[in-house]
Formats: structure tokens, sequence, C-alpha cells
């Protein structure tokens, strides 16, 4: 019987090259410059109901963009990227997204918040709690 085992090396780390483009959509890391737009739509409980956490206060969002700007480049299993979702017309920020590298043989997980514009409530995209995307 075959058994698995690890890889005499690490597999290199990864590092997307920003901006990764949509059609309409930049996705680019958090920066602390980030600080008010995210926190605007993440301490609403109408999105923080769809995430893992309650609803942020300002230290909270401070905290929460000053860890997450750091997490641009995957290099282990557990690393995560962290990316500001933009329109890239306007240039607003209207969201993150985390994607977490589970492990050489699993995908990634994603999770997402948004916040509200004048014609649309606010949402935001449940994580996946099982499963992967």
């Amino acid at each position: 019987m075959a058994t698995s085992s690890a890889p005499a090396t690490p597999p290199p780390s990864y590092t997307p090259d920003y901006p990764i483009r949509t059609e309409r959509l930049d996705l680019r890391p958090v920066t602390l410059d980030d600080f008010e737009a995210i926190h605007a739509y993440r301490h609403r409980p109408e999105v923080s109901r769809y995430l893992y956490s309650e609803p942020f206060d300002e230290a909270a969002s401070r905290d929460f963009v000053a860890s997450r700007s750091t997490r641009t480049t995957l290099r282990e299993s557990g690393d995560g990227l962290q990316l500001a979702v933009v329109v890239r017309d306007s240039g607003t920020l209207i969201g993150d997204v985390t994607f977490v590298w589970k492990s050489s043989t699993h995908p990634a997980r994603a999770a997402s918040a948004t916040s509200s514009t004048p014609t649309t409530p606010a949402t935001a995209t449940p994580p996946r709690r099982a499963g992967h995307c």
C-alpha cells in the first residue's frame, strides 16, 4: 500500500499580480487608507450577521485593517489573502474578500463582505463554513 509523504521542499510562496481584475472590479491588497470605507460596512449589524464576527467598533475596524494589510502573499497552509474589492470605474471600495489556502491538496475558501450604495442595501456573502469555492 502506497503512502503519501510531505514534499522534500516546501512549495514557493505565491503573490498574485495585483490588482486582480474582472470586467468591473479590481481586487487589491487592503491598505491602511481603507479604514474609513471598511469601517462604514463592517460596523453594520446587517452585514456582520453573515460574517464570523460581531459588528466592529472603530478600534476593531482599525485592528482589522492593520492586520489584513499585511496579508498579500500565500506562503504556507493556513495563510490568507485579504483583498479590497474596488469598482474600477469609480475607485470606490465596496467590500473585502478573504482567500485562505487550506492545504496543497484542498482548494482555497473565500468569504466576502460588501458595503451599501444608495440603491442597494448592505449585503454580505455568507462565508462557506464547509466545502470549497
